[in-house]
């Protein structure tokens, strides 16, 4: 199976709802920075009989499934890279901490909820334009969401702390970020991201030409 894409909305509710903490190290993450992480692997959909007697060991019950609100949490890229397809051992303590996503759960649901019964077109762009007014958001801020609007289903963009999306060329499956006076370019989930990296500071980028935004380096010193 395809992995799933996520929609703003779900994105949203999953952030608010966990109180706009990454849910790895807890540190505070910006919406525009959130990726959302499965807990018991996105994988283990394609192990029908695998992920029935997770279900039993972790204490999930029958109706778990993989794609909700119980299964999601919010992560920066860089702890959602580190996990990866990790699954835990189940422990006491782990099927407590499974037990707190599903109360957070029932929050996310009805954060998602009242998104979509306010989503008036002309009280949303009022908003907005107030909040430009108010510098509470950028246009950089807009062009994010425009830009990321373009990606296919189940592609995504990490971006690097303090840089936004731009624009995205999704033939190339590259995006282009920007942290307000620089610019430079970081690959979509869809092409092999070890191309890359640079050998200097190991980060994808950001990449102006031949050099590494993020450490200064030229890839051929």
């Amino acid at each position: 199976m395809g992995k799933y894409a996520f929609s703003a909305i779900e994105r949203y509710a999953v952030w608010l709802a966990h109180d706009r903490r990454c849910f790895w190290c807890m540190e505070p993450i910006e919406f525009r920075h959130t990726t959302i992480d499965h807990v018991i692997p996105e994988s283990l959909r394609d192990e029908p009989e695998k992920l029935k007697r997770i279900r039993a060991d972790y204490s999930l019950g029958t109706d778990f499934e993989i794609n909700d609100y119980v299964n999601w949490v919010p992560s920066h890229g860089s702890c959602n890279s580190r996990k990866k397809v990790e699954l835990f051992a189940p422990s006491p303590a782990l099927i407590a901490i499974l037990g707190g996503i599903r109360k957070k759960a029932d929050e996310a649901r009805r954060i998602e909820l009242r998104v979509l019964k306010s989503t008036q077109r002309d009280k949303i762009l009022g908003q907005l334009d107030s909040a430009l007014e108010i510098g509470k958001v950028s246009t950089l801020d807009l062009s994010q969401i425009v830009a990321l609007a373009k990606l296919p289903p189940g592609v995504s963009v990490t971006c690097p702390v303090g840089w936004y999306v731009v624009d995205v060329d999704t033939t190339r499956g590259e995006a282009v970020v920007s942290d307000g006076q620089r610019w430079g370019i970081v690959p979509t989930s869809a092409v092999d991201e070890s191309k890359y990296i640079c050998l200097t500071c190991g980060n994808c980028g950001p990449w102006n030409g031949a050099r590494c935004m993020a450490c200064g380096m030229l890839d051929c010193d």
